[in-house]
């Protein structure tokens, strides 16, 4: 009898002890379940808030418009992800200016984990055409340095591809000067073609003395003149953003009227980033020498000895006659779409 009671007893106290595990168990994923969604709610917030990512999404822009000819984001803001560990990662999609066309070439990749972290930036970009998958190229028109008269490598296929296009096109077009001038004269220089001027290649002092940006390695024409490519930072139209970076504002070609603008528009976010760290500017964003680069240009002022433009096919073809302009390169072609000046 004692044996059949104590078996009861002990089947009844394992039910009991089983039911309290479970319900332990159940309690416990719950409140996992809970924290959880609390810890995601919490990167969500923080994604949408962090001025952190936000300023980083903005210097990243900016790093990308003045190393890479006339591409750039239309997102002001971007769609931030951020993982368990608390890193940020952002894509978002770029935009050649072809005509009035806002033609996609690309994609830009950024991660930023928490401070203080640097993160990464990736850029690929993809051309309609098979040769506007090379980046354009800048040549000095002499030595910074010596002061040496340097070669211009010419492409003339360029000008016989714009011969065959037909009227209702519009394209974009990358030149080199046969010497240094400010951003102003090349605006006085190109007024009366019916054009934009989207980005100009600025000399801040690279390849002069105590400049970092210091290239060795030259190159020859056909005609054996020494040439060096530059590497510059580009003169973009204006581009900037709110404190809270809520807000922001962008111009989209560089104008007579609107110079002053974007010069003062690219100081000042020059300036921004300098008070960032130098592994922040170089690492994180791409931007070598940018102190250099800065004082620079405050001193000297806007040095151009390219541009990319964009217009109707056949006004790009009378750059063919333009004095002073060397090495141009064709980059997209799109059908019309223009306001003519």
């Amino acid at each position: 009898m004692n044996t059949k009671w104590n078996k009861d007893v002990e089947k009844r106290i394992l039910r009991k002890s089983r039911f309290t595990l479970t319900f332990r168990i159940v309690r416990i994923l719950i409140v996992a379940v809970f924290l959880y969604a609390v810890y995601v709610s919490a990167l969500d917030v923080y994604a949408n808030t962090s001025k952190s990512l936000k300023k980083a999404h903005f210097y990243n822009e900016l790093a990308i418009e003045w190393m890479h000819p006339n591409v750039r984001s239309d997102m002001p803001q971007a769609d931030w992800q951020v993982d368990l560990l608390w890193s940020g990662k952002a894509a978002f999609p770029l935009y050649k200016k072809v005509g009035l066309h806002t033609v996609p070439v690309g994609e830009a990749e950024v991660t930023k984990p928490v401070w203080p972290l640097l993160g990464s930036q990736s850029v690929e970009l993809e051309g309609n055409r098979d040769y506007a998958e090379i980046e354009f190229q800048f040549y000095y028109p002499e030595h910074p340095m010596t002061q040496e008269p340097l070669g211009h490598e010419e492409f003339p296929e360029t000008w016989e591809t714009l011969e065959r296009l037909p009227e209702g096109t519009v394209a974009e077009l990358a030149f080199s000067l046969d010497s240094f001038m400010t951003a102003e004269e090349l605006l006085d220089k190109l007024a009366d073609y019916d054009l934009h001027v989207t980005w100009m290649a600025l000399h801040a002092g690279e390849n002069e003395k105590g400049s970092g940006i210091q290239q060795t390695s030259y190159g020859l024409t056909a005609a054996e003149e020494e040439t060096l490519v530059g590497e510059p930072i580009g003169l973009v139209p204006a581009y900037t953003m709110e404190k809270d970076y809520m807000g922001s504002t962008l111009f989209y070609a560089l104008e007579k009227n609107s110079l002053e603008d974007s010069q003062k528009a690219m100081l000042d976010n020059m300036s921004m980033i300098l008070k960032e760290s130098k592994d922040y500017q170089e690492s994180f964003l791409g931007l070598q020498d940018l102190q250099y680069r800065y004082n620079y240009i405050k001193e000297n002022g806007f040095i151009v000895y390219g541009a990319v433009v964009t217009g109707p096919s056949k006004e790009l073809l009378k750059l063919q006659d333009e004095e002073g302009i060397e090495s141009a390169q064709l980059g997209e072609v799109e059908l019309w779409k223009w306001e003519n000046k």
